[in-house]
């Protein structure tokens, strides 16, 4: 029994509020550090104008989360903008996450609620079962950095010489 995961009044596991869901800020932190982790660091203007799918304050508002969990460091004016504050090895994705969405969680929903108010036993095995859950998520985003999805991603580029060009089209 993990003792982080117990209610100390009555002994069970305890189910974490919250959702467990990766939100679209994360995604975007995520890319942003991958662009970054690659090169001399970027502006928010400069990827902004390449990611045509997000607006230039929409993206500060996520790069200000990074900076304020001390990942992302800032350069005002010519020739500035934002760098990795740590090494890409030392950047986890549970650090990522935890900096925009907050605390990794799980549902407690309406049910686990009655649940919660009644004797019923199953209660605190469903409770230990998310914990449990909790846990795992929490270690696989621990294990995972930066660093390893920069490697990822160097393994799905496509190789100038080996990349599809297009078909020529058809003529009907």
């Amino acid at each position: 029994r993990d003792p982080r995961f117990m209610d100390p009044a009555s002994g069970c596991g305890m189910t974490i509020l919250g959702m467990l869901r990766i939100s679209e800020k994360t995604n975007l932190a995520i890319f942003f550090l991958l662009t970054i982790a690659e090169g001399q660091g970027a502006s928010v203007a400069d990827v902004a104008r390449r990611w045509t799918f997000v607006s230039p304050g929409y993206l500060e508002e996520v790069v200000a989360m990074l900076r304020k969990a001390g990942l992302v460091t800032g350069k005002k004016g010519r020739g500035g903008g934002y760098m990795l504050a740590l090494s890409a090895n030392d950047i986890r994705i549970l650090d990522i996450v935890k900096a925009v969405d907050g605390p990794v969680a799980i549902v407690e929903t309406p049910v686990h609620k009655k649940m919660r108010d009644s004797t019923f036993e199953g209660w605190c095995v469903s409770r230990r079962l998310w914990g449990r859950v909790q846990q795992g998520v929490e270690e696989t985003l621990r294990g995972i950095t930066l660093a390893d999805l920069v490697k990822e991603g160097k393994q799905f580029q496509p190789h100038p010489q080996t990349s599809p060009q297009p078909s020529p089209a058809r003529r009907r």
